[in-house]
């Protein structure tokens, strides 16, 4: 966890060898603060996994620090590819890649719940109801995953004009969710600027 870093980083300076790459998983703990409390040129890379990699579906993205060279980046890449695809970006972008992809499959499993709880409101028993949802959260996810549509374009798919979905999705407009995901977005991006101090 981030905070237990300052206390491990005796033990690590201490029982680091030259030459080991230090790959840190620590939520908003920046690249200058690990390089501080690492020996001098320790090879270090920030990388932000998410949840889905535990089921071999991750999105990773690394940043490199000052001496981390395309060997150590390829290593970390490697290391991240058995549990799902993998980005390299810039450091300044991890905040909001630890709001997106990060947090991400929490919002997700929140709208699987509330998809599950409103059909549970309209009268199908529970199990259906959680059925139904996480099904179509599944199969939604395989379908974009595709590639052959971009989420937009399946959304357009989907919404027959003056249908049920169309209906939907103007609620949707009209109680500003695009906005509240906007904020919420956001709002974790900042809590992960805070955490990096």
């Amino acid at each position: 966890k981030p905070q237990d870093l300052p206390g491990l980083f005796p033990e690590l300076r201490a029982g680091l060898n030259r030459g080991t790459l230090i790959v840190s998983i620590a939520a908003g703990v920046k690249l200058s603060g690990l390089h501080q409390g690492l020996p001098p040129r320790t090879a270090v890379i920030r990388a932000m996994p998410n949840l889905p990699a535990t089921v071999g579906q991750g999105m990773t993205v690394l940043a490199a620090g000052r001496y981390a060279g395309p060997a150590a980046v390829n290593k970390a890449k490697s290391l991240f590819a058995s549990v799902g695809e993998v980005w390299v970006g810039k450091e300044s972008q991890l905040d909001a890649v630890t709001a997106l992809s990060g947090s991400g499959p929490a919002y997700y499993f929140l709208l699987t719940d509330l998809l599950a709880s409103a059909g549970v409101r309209l009268g199908l028993p529970a199990a259906m109801a959680e059925a139904l949802a996480c099904s179509t959260a599944v199969g939604s996810g395989a379908l974009l995953a595709g590639g052959s549509l971009s989420a937009k374009e399946l959304v357009k798919a989907v919404a027959s004009k003056g249908g049920t979905t169309e209906a939907a999705l103007k609620s949707f407009q009209k109680s500003g969710l695009n906005k509240a995901v906007y904020a919420a977005v956001s709002a974790a991006a900042r809590r992960s600027k805070q955490l990096g101090g």
